[in-house]
């Protein structure tokens, strides 16, 4: 994950969850909570094997988190690169 190389680099490691505070404090990403959902949906995913939850948490991927991964390329294109 390219965010937790660079917060690395910057001195900041830990959990994912460490990893999205600190970029939310750092102001690289601006919904802490979405983000936070985002991961907890990655981890029910990978231990989902009942259908219709795994197709739900894709819908979500897709009404909502594709949105949160173009704001942080934006972001990081425009203010850390």
């Amino acid at each position: 994950m390219y965010l937790s190389h660079w917060l690395a680099e910057e001195g900041a490691t830990g959990s994912p969850k460490i990893i999205l505070r600190t970029a939310y404090r750092a102001g690289m990403i601006k919904n802490e909570d979405a983000w936070l959902r985002a991961l907890q949906e990655r981890n029910n995913v990978t231990h989902s094997y009942n259908e219709k939850i795994a197709l739900g948490i894709v819908r979500q991927a897709k009404a909502i988190f594709y949105d949160l991964f173009v704001q942080l390329k934006d972001e990081i294109d425009k203010n850390w690169l």
